[in-house]
């Protein structure tokens, strides 16, 4: 369906904006081990629980104008940034793979991404419960999608063994990672999330995704290593989390992944 159904695109906006405004509540909450449920969507400083109107995805902070209307502390812009952000990649899925359960499992996948990385931000953590819960999701969707896109029972086991390998390619890519950095630097060099991350990843897209993933988050890894100790020079000393670079590689295998793998394989043949 094109542009003409704008219905349904608003729907998508909808969702996906709803969804951000959850996974806001995800960012600050699962560090900090709060209840995702209780209490309600309130202002952390003075308590006061948001109004039905006021608890809506951007245009709720708007109307606040970015202030708790109880105690007038100031807001976070990342609320709404997040839910717009997220909106937008719910866009992106449906524009890239149209009205099918691919583009809900690209959604799916993204909605355990964007705040993955976040928390790897603000915490230098890849919260179990987020892992564990990807992985759990990706296991469901190897189950599920062969019968929802009328691939029929017989691609389950393909679809199952697809997402072992590619799994196990996560889990020992990141280890060899991290065995490798502690031989070069004589410090851990890998945090024990990232390796999940990877397995979750894998066992959502497969193992040449996860290749994508690794092969991206190094080069922007290095990248922006090198420019940041160029523009700090030694005073730069704080670490630098992993995970956002390796969500930002998985989004990249997401999207253009087989594409990717298309190309270095054409040009290793020529080669």
């Amino acid at each position: 369906m094109g542009w003409e159904f704008w219905p349904g695109w608003l729907l998508v906006a909808v969702v996906g904006a709803s969804v951000g405004s959850f996974l806001n509540v995800v960012v600050y909450r699962v560090p900090r081990q709060l209840s995702l449920i209780h209490p309600p969507s309130h202002c952390p400083q003075c308590g006061t629980g948001l109004g039905p109107t006021e608890n809506v995805p951007i245009l709720g902070w708007i109307a606040l104008g970015g202030r708790c209307r109880h105690c007038r502390t100031s807001i976070s812009i990342r609320y709404p940034i997040v839910e717009a952000f997220t909106m937008g990649l719910y866009l992106v899925c449906v524009v890239v793979w149209g009205w099918s359960w691919t583009a809900a499992s690209g959604a799916l996948l993204l909605s355990w991404l964007f705040p993955l990385a976040l928390i790897d931000i603000e915490t230098y953590l890849l919260p179990e419960l987020l892992t564990r819960s990807a992985l759990v999701t990706a296991l469901l969707l190897r189950l599920g999608l062969p019968l929802l896109d009328g691939s029929g029972t017989a691609a389950i086991a393909p679809s199952l063994l697809d997402g072992a390998i590619g799994m196990t390619v996560g889990i020992l890519s990141l280890e060899a990672i991290g065995w490798i950095g502690l031989l070069v630097l004589g410090k851990e060099a890998m945090g024990g999330g990232d390796g999940k991350l990877m397995a979750a990843v894998g066992l959502w897209l497969g193992w040449r995704a996860v290749l994508v993933s690794i092969f991206v988050a190094c080069l922007l890894g290095t990248a922006i290593g090198i420019a940041l100790k160029l523009v700090r020079g030694k005073q730069w000393s704080k670490p630098i989390p992993f995970g956002p670079y390796l969500v930002l590689g998985a989004v990249t295998a997401l999207f253009f992944g087989p594409q990717l793998v298309d190309w270095y394989w054409n040009l290793a043949v020529v080669s």
